[in-house]
């Protein structure tokens, strides 16, 4: 039998007066991927630093390594053998690979150390695993791939017993990830313990033995690789998840771009339709913001034909960055201003009239359910933010609407809300172009799906 990595029984974490973890069950064995499907981050921070550092218990007991590390009557003080591989480096600048496997390991305690040595047991090492990376290599220069692949070897050559690693594909792509499970495989195979957390089904069970559905602080479900099914997630998943939004081509044509040469952009061509989404998929973040700022006529380009259908492109084209709440939203302002933010643009005055603004009100009135009458954000929750920043879109109706990075940091329930947002812009004839560095969620809504490779950006 197979030695129990982590133990969680009934674990209920509180904070002034509120539960986190709510009763939640959970075990990994060594050797054993588990899965984690959130469908929200509610207490999930409680749980990561349970596991990680034996945080007390209101209720429960936990055990690491088969041994009892927390629960509600002591305080545990030690830190347990395990680390975390997310979107977040955990490296050094300036220094190489072989640095980081070894001279910045705990217990490493050589005083002199000879760098020839330390670099040809990190080859030796890299290359066992199939890991094409000098260990003269710097960090900094290191791609997600190459990172995540550094980071595990290390944790690993730690003693680190469970590795907990986070929504790995919204920062990388298709074949790096296909690559690093290979990895992961690979030393799960030497007993190591993985909880594998993301926001997306069918990415976990690819290389989980089981998934487990996160759902407000406790486990809900459990599947096992022959349960996986559309039927046996739509009911913790909610349909929108699961099911691809349809939308037929649009005759009407608002954009089209025939052999662009800007910047590191060669040869870009693509036609933009009213009411479709176009996907430019840059799976390693290299040109995102280029293109971003080409979309946004920040950049000319020096080639090729830019047609719009349309008096003004600057006029008719809005922007919502990553962390949209944060960048365009004031948040001492009252729901109503910030609703409206865009309208003096639209209508050309400088003050929205009384009348326009009860009118709007009285239209709105399913959507905003009383919010018009709040004098600033506070204590609106993200998805109410959210709705703001999508409906101050809807309300100054643009030809296109370019979105950057729509599902970073987001997890289910929020990546849910926001496809439905960006399909409520398809449905008023708004076209949508995502930049994003990761496929997961925008496969739910696109039409055309384009990848830089390059500087070439290719049809999909």
């Amino acid at each position: 039998m197979k030695r129990e990595v982590v133990r969680i029984e009934h674990a209920v974490t509180k904070r002034q007066g509120m539960r986190y973890l709510n009763n939640l069950i959970l075990s990994i064995a060594e050797g054993e991927v588990v899965g984690m499907v959130t469908i929200n981050q509610h207490g999930l921070e409680d749980l990561i630093e349970l596991l990680r550092w034996n945080i007390p218990l209101e209720h429960g007991k936990f055990f690491f390594d088969e041994q009892l590390t927390s629960d509600s009557v002591m305080e545990w003080k030690m830190d347990n053998k395990v680390t975390i591989i997310d979107y977040h480096s955990r490296m050094i600048p300036g220094m190489t690979v072989a640095d980081h496997l070894f001279t910045l390991r705990k217990g490493f305690k050589k005083f002199v150390v000879r760098k020839s040595v330390l670099e040809g047991q990190s080859e030796h090492i890299l290359k066992q695993h199939g890991i094409r990376i000098r260990a003269t290599q710097m960090t900094e220069s290191l791609s997600i791939l190459e990172r995540c692949q550094i980071e595990l070897v290390r944790a690993t050559m730690s003693g680190v017993k469970l590795i907990i690693l986070r929504e790995l594909g919204k920062v990388m792509g298709e074949d790096d990830l296909v690559r690093f499970f290979e990895l992961v495989e690979s030393y799960a195979k030497k007993g190591i313990a993985f909880l594998y957390i993301s926001s997306y089904p069918d990415e976990a069970f690819r290389l989980c033995s089981r998934l487990t559905i996160y759902d407000y602080g406790q486990v809900v479900k459990i599947l096992y690789q022959n349960e996986i099914c559309d039927e046996n997630l739509s009911f913790f998943l909610k349909e929108a998840y699961l099911e691809k939004s349809n939308h037929r081509k649009n005759v009407e044509l608002i954009l089209e771009m025939n052999k662009i040469h800007c910047g590191n952009i060669v040869d870009f061509s693509c036609k933009i339709f009213r009411g479709e989404c176009l996907t430019i998929l840059d799976r390693y973040n290299s040109m995102l913001p280029e293109i971003a700022g080409f979309f946004m006529q920040e950049k000319k380009p020096s080639k090729g034909q830019f047609i719009f259908a349309g008096e003004n492109y600057s006029d008719r084209v809005l922007f919502i960055p990553e962390n949209a709440t944060e960048h365009l939203l004031f948040h001492s302002q009252s729901y109503m201003y910030n609703l409206c933010f865009l309208l003096d643009k639209k209508i050309g005055r400088s003050v929205v009239p009384n009348k326009m603004m009860k009118s709007l009100q009285k239209e709105w009135a399913k959507e905003l359910q009383g919010k018009d009458k709040l004098s600033s954000l506070k204590g609106l929750s993200i998805y109410e933010l959210y709705d703001l920043v999508y409906y101050r879109v809807l309300l100054y109706r643009p030809d296109i609407v370019v979105i950057y990075q729509p599902f970073m940091g987001t997890d289910t329930d929020l990546s849910m809300r926001i496809i439905r947002l960006i399909t409520k812009l398809q449905e008023h004839s708004i076209a949508v172009v995502v930049l994003t560095s990761y496929l997961a969620g925008v496969d739910l809504i696109s039409n055309q799906i384009m990848e830089v490779k390059g500087g070439v950006i290719k049809k999909k």
